[in-house]
């Protein structure tokens, strides 16, 4: 794919979207797997990635899961979206 540039807090950062498998990995029950699409950036970008956090976005990620989040306990469920079940 060629270069992209998305915007993260206010800065442009340039990189490439690649189609990968994500396996969520389950502390307890099974694990799932996915397919998504992952932004990595350019290494002269890098730098401005560097203070901002992991993201796992809605659409073209999260959207393929079933999820719950506990924000008090810090906890994230998750299952396989009913048409992958």
């Amino acid at each position: 794919s060629g270069v992209q540039g998305i915007l993260l807090r206010g800065t442009i950062v340039h990189g490439r979207l690649y189609r990968l498998t994500l396996t969520l990995l389950a502390d307890q029950g099974e694990d799932v797997m996915i397919q998504t699409t992952a932004f990595v950036p350019e290494p002269e970008e890098a730098e401005h990635w560097g203070d901002l956090p992991c993201l796992l976005g809605l659409y073209g990620c999260l959207e393929r899961v079933r999820f719950a989040v506990d924000p008090r306990a810090e906890h994230f469920y998750f299952g396989p979206a009913a048409e992958d079940a």
